[in-house]
């Protein structure tokens, strides 16, 4: 009988262990979720009078004596991917991003070769400034290829 009692105690006690440390687990991921929902909530849409700090719009420039053709792939964070085909030298191209795209991406290859020794060179705008330059010489081949390059906005 002593031993059904003290059997009793010990269950009791465990359940009221259990218990606790539900209440303590619960408490601190609320707490957790509260700082981290504080962190990474949202901020104030800009009003329509209310210019952007931070520029949407890209400029691409791609110039050099490259003879052949490029095919240039630009694409963003939220999935918007644009591809233009057998392009030649000089390249220009003016986009302007949502708000919701936090960076953008550029790169490319020959669709048709050029000559052995060339030049391409890659510069990326944003706001109106000058923010990336890449140089790059064609192979042995004649063909090239432009390093993906990406860039946050700020």
């Amino acid at each position: 009988m002593q031993y059904l009692v003290l059997s009793s105690f010990v269950i009791t006690t465990e359940i009221k262990k259990t218990e606790q440390m539900k209440k303590t687990f619960l408490t601190t991921l609320t707490t957790f979720l509260a700082i981290a929902f504080a962190f990474i909530s949202c901020k104030k849409d800009d009003t329509p009078d209310e210019p952007r700090k931070n520029s949407r719009s890209v400029k691409y420039e791609i110039t050099g004596n490259y003879t052949g053709k490029l095919n240039i792939v630009t694409n963003s964070n939220i999935g918007t991917m644009d591809s233009y085909n057998d392009i030649s030298v000089p390249w220009t191209k003016e986009l302007t991003y949502p708000n919701n795209v936090i960076f953008v991406g550029i790169g490319g290859n020959s669709s048709t070769a050029g000559v052995a020794g060339q030049t391409v060179t890659l510069k990326v705008y944003s706001g109106g400034n000058l923010i990336y330059t890449k140089i790059v010489t064609t192979d042995a081949n004649g063909l090239i290829g432009l390093p993906t390059y990406a860039f946050t906005f700020q």
